[in-house]
């Protein structure tokens, strides 16, 4: 009997122990859920930050691109209209991207764009000076 009631009793004191065991496990579980869940929302929303960052870079990428497009149309224009329309360009990119400091693409593209021309214009004026024949043969207009 005494037996017996031993082994009872270590049969109870197991199954406690376990018990505990199994809570203990059951807390550690969802513990770790959660930390990873908090871990899985940190991520996606820094992959959505990403997203809607990489979309305005690309927004303002073409911007840039496209403004850049319609000066190199404007190229051939009087040089004083050319510049009083690249600033209105520049005033509505820089509107429309809320970042004047990126105008610089399109100061850069302009100031290339009126190099080219006057390099160009510099070097004509030149040929008409020193050789004749080319003064001859432009047609006019």
């Amino acid at each position: 009997m005494c037996m017996q009631k031993r082994v009872e009793e270590e049969k109870a004191d197991l199954v406690q122990k376990f018990g505990e065991l199994a809570e203990k496990a059951e807390r550690r579980k969802m513990l770790a859920e959660n930390r990873i869940e908090e871990e899985m929302k940190v991520r996606i929303t820094s992959l959505e930050s990403r997203l809607r960052e990489l979309a305005d870079l690309k927004s303002k990428t073409g911007l840039k691109i496209a403004a850049c497009f319609e000066l190199v149309n404007l190229k051939n224009d009087d040089p004083r209209i050319f510049l009083m329309k690249f600033k209105n360009l520049q005033q509505e990119f820089g509107a429309r991207t809320g970042n004047y400091i990126e105008q610089k693409v399109l100061t850069d593209c302009a100031s290339s764009i009126l190099f080219d021309r006057l390099k160009s214009d510099i070097i004509s004026n030149a040929m008409k000076d020193f050789c004749p024949s080319v003064r001859r043969r432009q047609i006019p207009g």
